[in-house]
């Protein structure tokens, strides 16, 4: 590359021959008074004044004058002090999905990312700058941008790939924006048949492996004994061999109670039931010898009691019909109570809901009726319509409005409707019940069983303890939970999340492992975040090499090698044109003439 930024500035050499041209042509001859011309000689007398071509004599003042004129020339051609301190900017793009934490050969591939970016690093100037963006939704950058090439190395250890997956399109248009224009951009993913702008290079440091995953865990109590359930999904070229090891205890310390080798089909699950003593403590599941720890991996908290408290409002007539006085039998975690301390109430009319209770008012809407025969409108979205199908059902309803969100309609008639309130909820069942077939039909207990887990969600306490990354975390104050200000959530890397005042609290969990919901009087809740993404887990597809960038772009490491100290070059030639200007004038002032001349 040339080092002349401006290369038009060497126009400024053109004043070389300008200066031999003066220099050949003779001098306007000196002012001299004299007694009388008839002194000198006739031929001296001819001589005319001005300037004519004359041999070029290499004195000292034509060498200063051709030194100053070079000088100068250099110095218009040269870069500017801004652009010679100009360092090379580095835009790197880290997929942070959680399939680069898996290993191969002792190495994960997140660690054989940060010895390419490290080695790449090393090869550019001292004084270059270096931006690391993390991929996700939003992006994040984790140094810079801009940051010293020395601050890079923490970052990167620091560095530890959980997210499920996800487009990295935002990171890199980001790092596009960021970049200088023309520059390429370094992506390190584990994947070389990613699909990235023109400009980006992939760095890809996967390797195709064989693995399995814990789909999904639940624990269940029965007495004495605790059955946990599992779903191992293996994502490999034929059965895949591994061993299911069940621990117990909490923190530091853990037992191991069962232990199972299983073989395990490719791409379709099976379910193992593990028997294992009943215990208040944590239960962790975990896949031997798996090439992603994050989704072998599984701890289950104990599950808080979350029995919903039930009062029945309504006529001993309908309670009868509609089967309702059997709820507590029908349904497990169900408990008969008085009205003033239920979280559900059963009811037969409209009256004011007393704060976080949710009311069933079951009561035709206006005076006339209609029998209604499927098929039905169901809000399938809706949690009170999950696996009902109303086939075959004559549903005798009211005709008029229903306040709330329709849930089930005959038409344009609603027939189950919810109205929710920062005070409670209302369901409005439109039903006759001297005369509908429905409390006969099968989806007569679905209908309850929705409407009591619906219920259970907004009881004080933890929602649910056992979490995918991914579920929404969330947690009801109890009265005992004192001052509602200043509650944090915090993460297992130790990473804290305030979530203001309450009663109620969300969070959307970032971290796999277990989380504590602390408040100022102490811990209230442990939740436990597991991984499950088919799309991290399968690593079949993955690679590795170096895919240049199709628009050719580059990191430009050259330039300020070749621009290093121009500055100082600029400024010390502007003093050398000062310099050499000078020292031909003292030359000019101190040159004896050798020719006489004539007044004007």
């Amino acid at each position: 590359m040339s080092p002349f930024a401006a290369p038009l500035g060497l126009l400024g050499l053109l004043a070389v021959p300008v200066v031999f041209l003066l220099h050949r042509l003779r001098r306007r001859l000196r002012e001299r008074r004299v007694a009388g011309l008839f002194l000198f000689a006739p031929d001296t007398l001819s001589v005319g004044a001005g300037r004519t071509v004359s041999p070029l004599l290499r004195t000292a003042s034509l060498w200063l004058e051709v030194a100053a004129a070079v000088a100068l020339g250099c110095a218009l051609a040269l870069p500017s002090g801004d652009v010679a301190r100009r360092a090379p900017h580095v835009v790197v793009v880290l997929d942070d999905s959680a399939s680069m934490s898996a290993v191969a050969e002792g190495r994960a591939a997140a660690e054989r990312g940060r010895d390419a970016v490290r080695a790449r690093l090393d090869g550019l100037p001292r004084d270059a700058t270096v931006t690391l963006v993390l991929t996700g939704t939003p992006p994040v950058l984790l140094v810079g941008p801009r940051a010293a090439r020395a601050d890079v190395g923490d970052a990167l250890a620091r560095w530890r790939p959980t997210r499920g997956a996800h487009d990295p399109a935002a990171a890199l248009a980001l790092a596009a924006e960021l970049a200088e224009p023309g520059a390429g951009v370094w992506f390190v993913t584990d994947a070389d048949a990613v699909d990235v702008p023109p400009r980006v290079e992939v760095l890809a440091v996967g390797r195709a492996l064989d693995g399995a995953a814990i789909a999904g865990a639940r624990r269940f109590r029965d007495g004495d004994v605790e059955t946990v359930l599992l779903d191992v999904v293996a994502y490999a070229r034929g059965p895949f061999a591994t061993s299911v090891s069940v621990r117990v205890g909490r923190g530091d310390r853990w037992d191991e109670v069962a232990r199972r080798a299983i073989v395990v089909s490719p791409d379709r699950p099976t379910t193992l039931t593990l028997a294992v003593p009943a215990s208040d403590l944590d239960v962790r599941v975990a896949l031997d010898d798996d090439p992603l720890a994050l989704d072998g991996d599984v701890v289950l908290l104990p599950e808080p009691p979350r029995t919903v408290p039930f009062a029945l409002a309504a006529a001993p007539a309908t309670v009868a019909r509609l089967g309702l006085d059997r709820l507590d039998r029908a349904l497990d975690g169900v408990v008969a109570s008085d009205e003033a301390s239920a979280a559900l109430v059963i009811a037969d009319h409209e009256a004011p809901v007393a704060r976080g209770v949710t009311r069933v008012v079951i009561a035709p809407a206006g005076d006339e009726r209609d029998d209604w025969l499927g098929p039905f409108l169901l809000d399938r979205a809706h949690p009170l319509a999950a696996g009902l199908t109303l086939d075959g059902v004559v549903w005798t309803a009211g005709r008029g409005p229903l306040r709330g969100r329709g849930i089930v309609f005959a038409g344009e008639q609603a027939l189950l409707a919810e109205e929710t309130s920062p005070v409670g909820t209302v369901v409005r069942v439109n039903l006759d019940a001297a005369r509908a077939s429905v409390p006969a039909a099968a989806d007569w207990p679905i209908l309850w069983s929705n409407v009591v887990e619906r219920v259970r969600t907004v009881l004080p306490g933890p929602a649910a303890v056992n979490l995918k990354l991914g579920e929404t975390l969330a947690y009801r104050a109890t009265p005992g939970d004192g001052d509602l200000g200043g509650w944090r959530l915090v993460a297992p890397s130790g990473a804290s999340e305030s979530l203001g005042d309450g009663p109620w609290w969300t969070a959307e969990p970032t971290e796999v492992g277990v989380h504590r919901l602390v408040a100022p009087r102490g811990e209230l809740a442990l939740f436990s975040v597991a991984f499950v993404d088919a799309r991290e887990s399968d690593l079949r597809d993955r690679g590795e090499g170096v895919r240049p960038s199709l628009a050719g772009g580059a990191i430009a490491v050259d330039a300020p090698v070749a621009y290093a100290g121009a500055g100082a070059w600029v400024r010390g030639l502007a003093l050398a044109v000062l310099a050499l200007a000078v020292a031909d004038v003292w030359v000019l002032r101190r040159r004896p003439s050798r020719q006489g001349g004539n007044p004007a």
